[in-house]
């Protein structure tokens, strides 16, 4: 979304997109985002940080080519404010349509490998299943600096698909 833009101008934005996501018969997926707060160091809210505010925009548009991408970090980095993405999953339901996955410390969007940082993903399963979600599962994780060789490059990979299928199974 446009994060510094009202609901009701990310509605109007998405409706004008509409044609060419008809068009290429494409679904349009709109993402929970976050803003920085300089004075605590932590996250702070903006367009489709949390569901009543996703869920209007989404609801707004009202089409099938527009749809919720939950990203489980960006979500899980407002647990200062009660919040987390089970919640955020659980208040969206059919809206979400896919999830960008990987982990963080709660505070920054570090895009770690699933388990590797304090992302609870037992309960975000817990949301994912009351949903009864079929949707896709986004890897989006990060190279860290000390990747640096193929070996080690392979390495990383291999643990992210263990950790992906951990999360499917779970």
């Amino acid at each position: 979304p446009w994060n510094d833009h009202t609901n009701e101008e990310n509605i109007q934005f998405y409706k004008k997109l509409l044609p060419y996501a008809k068009k290429a018969n494409v679904t349009i997926c709109v993402e929970n985002m976050w803003r920085w707060n300089k004075e605590i160091e932590r996250a702070k809210p903006c367009s489709c940080s949390f569901s009543d505010s996703f869920n209007t925009i989404i609801d707004g548009v009202n089409s099938k080519y527009v749809k919720a991408c939950v990203d489980i970090g960006h979500a899980e980095m407002f647990n200062h404010m009660n919040y987390s993405a089970r919640k955020m999953l659980e208040e969206m339901n059919e809206r979400v349509v896919c999830l960008h996955i990987h982990d963080n410390d709660l505070i920054k969007d570090k895009h770690w490998v699933p388990f590797r940082g304090k992302i609870d993903y037992k309960d975000v399963t817990k949301g994912l299943k009351k949903i009864n979600y079929r949707g896709d599962l986004i890897s989006e994780i990060l190279l860290e600096p000390e990747i640096n060789t193929f070996e080690k490059g392979l390495k990383y990979w291999k643990e992210n698909y263990q950790a992906m299928k951990k999360i499917q199974s779970m």
